[in-house]
């Protein structure tokens, strides 16, 4: 595994720089720019479920919102929903009282 993506994974985690770094020897500016660039690639166009991708691009949800909603860090929202694992309850039971989709239309294709 490359170092960036051993970065990637540890973010997603929810390890904090210091931590990364104390696993990924390497320098503080390295991990700093990778996780600034993952997360540039992490909007809504990276949503796995197209309902889901449209209804947070037109509403300008982010990942925090439905976090905060399902009571969840926002790596955890971000790894149900570009399909690193699939969405729990308490994630599907957000986005539907959120968006007030049924789980037909937000989660089926």
């Amino acid at each position: 595994m490359s170092k960036k993506q051993q970065i990637i994974d540890l973010y997603l985690s929810g390890k904090s720089k210091d931590e990364i770094l104390a696993v990924v020897k390497t320098s503080r500016r390295y991990v700093s720019n990778v996780v600034h660039e993952y997360g540039r690639g992490f909007g809504a166009d990276s949503v796995i479920f197209p309902a889901v991708r449209m209804w947070m691009r037109t509403n300008r949800i982010t990942y925090k919102a439905i976090a905060d909603k399902a009571g969840y860090r926002s790596n955890a929202i971000v790894k149900s929903l570009t399909g690193f694992q699939p969405p729990n309850k308490y994630v599907i039971d957000a986005i539907l009282q959120m968006s007030g989709m049924t789980y037909e239309e937000a989660f089926k294709e």
